[in-house]
């Protein structure tokens, strides 16, 4: 990635954007790209892959500046299940994010490997054009082996990767939506594991009100997860 002399930093990462755009694209002809971001730190895009009307997997492109010399690239997988997000929307009384889950191709590789965790790797800010792509196809390369590692890109596939990636949340860089999570688990089939998740929430809360009972805003946010949890469990019965 070389700085044009005189350029702003804000327009360099713009630009480093859209190569990495056009470059991605070239990898995954299929996919929907968006407009993307950026900033005089960072770029950060994303491109969808709908495996059928409703349930897709998104892959998020982020490069960050590490420090004047250096930076990193992260390459996440969303999935998003619109019965998820219907079960969640109605559970909150407000809606939800369309994305239940957010992990790291690159951690869950390893940690299924059984390879030890490493830290993503950081690279010069001099990368070429054709190094940047390098690193573009390993991580689009990393996305495929984790979806054909769990029997390829098909509906049939989704929930047992979903399952498999909350089972081992600690090691694969997992953000999981509270109450997207227990519907996820819920409709793939793993109702142990929804009311774990529903466990987790309850205690979390119950205890943040035991110890913050002066806090307004932490009992007004313990009633409403009550008050959700007790939707949730009009569901999973």
């Amino acid at each position: 990635m070389n700085v044009r002399k005189g350029a702003s930093e804000a327009s360099y990462w713009l630009e480093r954007m859209q190569v990495a755009q056009k470059l991605w694209r070239s990898l995954r002809a299929d996919e929907t790209i968006t407009h993307g971001q950026s900033n005089s730190e960072e770029f950060s895009f994303s491109s969808i892959k709908a495996l059928s009307t409703g349930i897709e997997s998104h892959s998020d492109i982020q490069a960050l500046k590490v420090d004047d010399d250096t930076w990193c690239l992260r390459v996440d997988v969303a999935l998003v299940d619109y019965r998820v997000f219907d079960l969640s929307s109605f559970a909150n009384g407000w809606g939800a994010p369309d994305r239940f889950m957010t992990f790291v191709p690159y951690l869950a590789l390893q940690h299924f490997s059984g390879t030890p965790i490493s830290p993503l790797p950081t690279y010069d800010l001099g990368t070429t054009d054709y190094e940047l792509m390098q690193l573009l196809r390993e991580g689009s390369r990393e996305i495929d082996l984790i979806w054909t590692t769990f029997g390829g890109y098909d509906v049939k596939n989704f929930g047992s990767l979903a399952l498999w990636m909350m089972e081992h949340k600690e090691k694969v860089g997992l953000h999981l939506n509270d109450v997207g999570g227990i519907f996820a688990a819920f409709v793939y089939g793993d109702r142990a594991l929804s009311e774990i998740l529903i466990r987790q929430l309850e205690c979390h809360w119950e205890e943040r009100a035991r110890r913050e009972p002066g806090h307004p805003g932490v009992q007004s946010a313990a009633t409403k997860v009550r008050e959700c949890l007790a939707r949730v469990r009009s569901i999973i019965k």
